[in-house]
């Protein structure tokens, strides 16, 4: 059918927040306020698994695949790249002929854009696109479903990008809705969507701490990606290694590590596999699955083997940031974050304090940039390296990494509860201990603020 766009898988990341399947055990005791007995932590890692959103193209139909320039101008020749639909719609409405090329257009637009980092402006075309995909999928539903349901997914991943999480979950909710209705009719056609859809919206159902419910759709997701897989190897290897990813990350959520680690390490397998046959495609998540494979590997207490493959993921990550630093700086600092985490692990703490030092400077200045996608990064990051200096003897500086990385959050926890509870629990910990180190009461009303996440299990 001419008028359908199939789509085209491609990799993107998710939440902030959602990036390394957590290696923790919530922790028991309640923090009063004041100084007391020191408080049982334990080191939360950054996650890191936002590149295991995959993002699908719309193209345009093979007669009128025109070039992107060619079909803004087609539609509205006066109004610039980027302006919003209700301004196109005013200047001058596409034609019906030239819209669903538009459409297609302007989701690769959001493709690349972001792929450079470019959040915001990859969201507002992104939306454009759905708003247009509504108009053909109203007029048409058998031609266009498949094309709104596309663009809702990508719109998720946009949405999630910039720290609207819960706006994000809505958009994939809605697409994987689709997807279940146009696989139920046409399996084979539809199958591989449905998967990539589930995959994203476990992510998306992590964010914001519903984590039950984000394991049943990877679960949901894999199976059907081992099926195709099996079916079809080449074409869908790299699907089934994404969605094993994804599984481990949402294991691990629950705390179930051992299978975490078994579905973590079939993913490395798998992407190491794609990477030797095409580098430049597959590198990047080779990266990010042996990222995910070191906080798999810590969780069971393999921490030396845990410290090898996150150097290896580092040292890719380098490479790759050296290239193209807004995409890959993100991955870099998370990759130094959980470095840091390791090497203080088997007890190299110069080098440790160092890798900590580098990833707060990294999310320093994205944060700077986009606050929504990277402040809760920068605290993570903060503590992390409040725990670094503690374990030099540097209790004034600790400290105020700790009360900064709790002041950074908060704005998050209160908007997002459940996705940052534990974050929270555990920079309180780390704060009152560093008060109690110096002989000092915590700050009261930061205090009042955090006290709501505390309780004693």
């Amino acid at each position: 059918d001419g008028a359908r766009f199939p789509g085209v898988r491609q990799r993107l990341r998710p939440p902030p927040h959602g990036r390394q399947p957590d290696a923790e055990v919530r922790q028991t005791g309640r923090v009063v306020g004041a100084v007391g007995v020191r408080l049982r932590r334990r080191q939360l890692p950054v996650k890191d698994n936002r590149f295991l959103l995959r993002r699908q193209r719309l193209r345009p139909p093979p007669h009128g695949r025109q070039r992107c320039a060619q079909v803004r101008q087609t539609a509205s020749a006066e109004v610039p790249v980027g302006v919003p639909l209700r301004r196109r719609e005013r200047a001058a409405a596409p034609p019906d002929a030239v819209r669903p090329a538009l459409a297609a257009c302007l989701a690769t637009r959001g493709i690349w854009l972001a792929a450079v980092g470019r959040r915001a402006e990859a969201l507002a075309a992104e939306e454009e696109a759905v708003a247009l995909c509504r108009d053909l999928a109203a007029a048409q539903p058998d031609a266009f479903r498949p094309e709104l349901a596309t663009s809702l997914a990508n719109l998720g991943i946009h949405l999630a990008a910039v720290g609207r999480y819960a706006e994000a979950l809505a958009a994939a909710a809605e697409a994987v809705a689709l997807w279940r209705a146009l696989a139920a009719a046409q399996p084979d056609a539809f199958r591989p969507a449905l998967a990539t859809s589930l995959a994203n919206l476990g992510a998306h159902l992590a964010a914001v701490g519903r984590r039950a419910e984000a394991l049943a759709a990877a679960k949901e997701a894999v199976a059907i990606c081992r099926e195709l897989a099996a079916a079809q190897p080449e074409a869908f290897r790299p699907d089934l290694a994404t969605s094993l990813a994804n599984l481990g990350i949402r294991l691990a959520d629950v705390g179930r590590h051992a299978e975490a680690l078994a579905a973590a390490k079939e993913a490395v397998v798998l992407f190491r596999e794609l990477a030797a046959a095409q580098p430049v495609s597959f590198r990047p998540e080779l990266a990010r699955s042996l990222a995910n494979l070191g906080a798999h590997l810590a969780a069971v207490g393999r921490r030396a083997e845990a410290l090898a493959v996150t150097e290896e993921a580092v040292a890719i990550r380098r490479e790759l940031a050296a290239a193209q630093p807004d995409a890959f700086r993100p991955d870099l600092a998370a990759s130094l974050a959980n470095l840091g985490i390791w090497l203080a692990a088997v007890g190299r703490r110069a080098e440790a304090l160092a890798a900590e030092e580098e990833a707060v400077v990294l999310y320093r200045e994205l944060a700077a940039a986009q606050p929504d996608a990277f402040r809760p990064d920068l605290a993570i990051s903060l503590n992390l390296l409040g725990d670094r200096l503690a374990a030099m003897d540097r209790p004034e500086e600790a400290l105020n990494a700790y009360e900064e990385a709790l002041r950074t959050l908060l704005p998050f926890f209160l908007a997002l509860p459940e996705a940052f509870a534990e974050r929270i629990d555990d920079m309180v910990r780390g704060y009152v201990n560093a008060c109690q180190a110096l002989g000092r009461e915590p700050d009261a009303g930061l205090m009042e603020q955090a006290r709501a996440v505390t309780s004693d299990e």
